[in-house]
């Protein structure tokens, strides 16, 4: 994964992972990762 960002500031970053895509759709098998990031020039 790689980011870029417009300014310095604080974000969140979230990434989600699933098994297949097909369980995506019922919200069911997945993972929420959040990364907080600060940005400075």
């Amino acid at each position: 994964m790689q980011a870029t960002f417009s300014e310095p500031g604080e974000y969140v970053v979230r990434m989600q992972t699933i098994d297949t895509i097909a369980a995506f759709e019922f919200y069911c098998c997945h993972t929420n990762a959040y990364f907080h990031i600060n940005v400075s020039n």
